[in-house]
């Protein structure tokens, strides 16, 4: 089990989002952001866009599957240290309970899963 700053995963996410590639064994699956607010929401849609194009910066430092991302509810979105990540994990199921679990420990708020990790093969 990996679990990564949220500061290097959206950094990741921000400076490879324009490489138009996808990672030999990892690939990334959007979860829709259940009980965020529209403009939460907005941000998610827009953060999900991005994340197949930064595969391979994810899979070259070390993010493995299975993983997952999460973000409070009733957050702004803005501080990169609300988004929760963890990777590395033994099968999605694991890597869901563990990201949720880390973000609320993290945030002090109930959070909602908004993508998955997973093998490249889906």
């Amino acid at each position: 089990m990996t679990i990564f700053t949220t500061a290097r995963a959206l950094a990741l996410t921000l400076s490879f989002a324009a490489t138009p590639l996808v990672a030999e064994g990892l690939s990334f699956e959007p979860v829709a952001p259940v009980g965020l607010n529209a403009a939460a929401t907005q941000k998610v849609a827009a953060w999900q866009a991005q994340m197949p194009a930064a595969m391979p910066a994810f899979a070259q430092n070390g993010y493995g599957a299975y993983g997952a991302f999460a973000v409070p509810k009733g957050a702004s979105l803005e501080d990169p240290s609300e988004f929760a990540v963890m990777a590395g994990l033994d099968t999605v199921e694991t890597a869901k309970a563990a990201t949720l679990e880390a973000c609320t420990q993290q945030t002090g708020r109930d959070c909602v899963l908004i993508g998955l990790l997973l093998p490249g093969d889906g």
